[in-house]
């Protein structure tokens, strides 16, 4: 078993044998998502578009709050990098049906919740809305909620840096063979570096 523990005074959480392997399996499988040809990656979000996966209204939903976790600045955004287009990828080639099945069910329970407390749905509220609904998720008290927050945006900060948009726009694109120069002040450069 492997322990682990948030602080001293939290409770020790066990994770099992099981539940590491399918930890390190998704890990692993969605880095192997990254490294998909532009050719293979197209045919596979062809196969499986993210309103045919999610039903028209939820991937809406899903590329609205993807636009506002990375909106588009002087830099592209999560919509422009392609990351719906990723997450359904992601969704038919990385998660098992039910995992996939698991994402569907939550995104309809935010759209549920989002009629409920604003009488709109998702995409037609105001971009600070849409903010202000996210930050809400990711502490709120349901756990459903706040799981979904926290698996879309890892999905979206996944997606949107693997891409080209996020590895070469926001990020500058460098040499990993080039001798190594650890004192570069930020000003210098303007941005992080990508390899």
């Amino acid at each position: 078993m492997i322990e682990s523990s948030k602080s001293p005074s939290s409770p020790v959480r066990r994770l099992g044998r099981r539940q590491f392997l399918l930890t390190s399996a998704r890990a692993l499988a969605a880095a192997g998502v990254a490294t998909l040809s532009p050719r293979a990656l197209a045919a596979s979000i062809e196969s499986g578009s993210l309103s045919q996966q999610l039903g028209s209204a939820n991937a809406d939903m899903l590329t609205a709050a993807c636009g506002r976790i990375i909106p588009r600045t002087d830099t592209p955004g999560a919509i422009e990098a392609g990351v719906p287009d990723f997450i359904a990828d992601v969704l038919s080639n990385v998660y098992l049906p039910s995992e996939a099945q698991q994402f569907a069910d939550r995104l309809s329970r935010m759209a549920d919740q989002v009629k409920k407390q604003t009488g709109k749905t998702f995409v037609e509220l105001t971009p600070e809305d849409q903010d202000a609904f996210l930050q809400s998720m990711e502490s709120a008290e349901d756990p459903v909620l706040a799981e979904l927050f926290t698996e879309l945006r890892q999905l979206t900060v996944y997606g949107y840096y693997t891409s080209e948009a996020g590895a070469t726009n926001e990020h500058a694109l460098t040499n990993y063979m080039a001798p190594w120069n650890g004192d570069m002040p930020y000003a210098d450069v303007g941005r992080m570096w990508s390899v």
